[in-house]
């Protein structure tokens, strides 16, 4: 799952053990495959946004003001200033909803190359004296990634670390 805001910029947190990434800012998840001819079907689409839809019911009654994003998946204002602890509580709880609204390809294994990417990211932004722990590769697929635990994820100087360490690991917006 993935949180967008008016910021351009990414964090990552929790994303059970999918692909799919929990960010602060937020926009959602990646759409499901679609019928060959290039989109989902009506059907498919409808199906998309209501399991989406359980998950934003879920995540706000765990106390995260979650909203319905464009195509699928959920944004969460960044200025909302909901704390990476609420967010880890709501997340384990919405596992159910959230696993059930992700794409497969949100679920394979990612590969070795990426991992050690994300491994690199990470021992970046503990470098620049960020808490920040290693991302966890569930047996079942996907990546498990956590913002640095007690922080202000608002904290501008976060925010440009974490773009130096994406940018320096290679991770970047386009990688999961």
């Amino acid at each position: 799952m993935t949180i967008t805001s008016s910021r351009s910029t990414r964090w990552r947190l929790a994303a059970l053990t999918a692909t799919c990434l929990l960010a602060l800012p937020v926009s959602a998840c990646g759409a499901f495959g679609g019928t060959g001819g290039g989109g989902p079907s009506e059907a498919e689409q409808a199906e998309k946004e209501d399991a989406w839809l359980k998950v934003v019911r879920c995540m706000r009654e765990h106390g995260v003001p979650a909203e319905a994003g464009e195509g699928g998946g959920i944004t969460i204002d960044r200025d909302a200033n909901v704390d990476s602890t609420t967010l880890k509580k709501a997340d384990e709880a919405c596992k159910e909803e959230l696993e059930a609204a992700l794409p497969k390809e949100a679920r394979e294994p990612i590969p070795a190359e990426q991992k050690q990417k994300m491994l690199a990211e990470a021992q970046c932004m503990r470098e620049r004296g960020w808490d920040q722990p290693d991302p966890e590769f569930p047996s079942g697929g996907g990546v498990r990634r956590e913002p640095p635990s007690n922080v202000d994820l608002n904290d501008p100087q976060l925010e440009k670390d974490h773009e130096e360490c994406a940018a320096e690991a290679g991770t970047g917006e386009d990688q999961p």
